[in-house]
């Protein structure tokens, strides 16, 4: 197990509660879901785009320049759309692009499960993996 993977399990160790259990689902993406990432996008960034004065208009053409549906994945829970992933695989690396989850679902340990599942499938793959910052 990797220093990374070690962090992440030991960060959800405390997030994750013992007793819950997430029914968390990932569907692929379609064009018709970019409205809905774009909207959880520009609410997840909204203090950083109001604090560094962005144009909204121009972050919307950014991330639709960006969103490939081919490499996004919804996340569900209970059958109902809370957030998005998108990962590409560039050469021999699995590349975490972007990743959001609606702020009513933050805290319960879904981004980490997500990262955590990522990592171990990058490493059973023997590929690098990276993640955009």
């Amino acid at each position: 197990m990797t220093r990374l993977q070690n962090m992440v399990r030991a960060a959800a160790r405390h997030i994750v509660k013992a007793d819950a259990v997430m029914p968390i689902v990932l569907r692929p993406a379609c064009n018709e879901d970019f409205a809905f990432c774009v909207k959880l996008y520009l609410s997840a960034m909204a203090n950083i785009i109001r604090d560094l004065k962005l144009d909204v208009t121009r972050q919307e053409e950014n991330l639709r320049h960006l969103w490939e549906a081919d490499q996004v994945q919804i996340v569900t829970l209970d059958g109902a759309d809370v957030g998005w992933i998108q990962i590409a695989v560039q050469e021999f690396t699995l590349h975490l692009e972007q990743i959001f989850v609606e702020a009513p679902f933050r805290g319960r340990g879904i981004g980490t499960g997500l990262i955590t599942d990522l990592i171990d499938q990058a490493t059973r793959n023997g590929q690098p993996m990276t993640l955009a910052v």
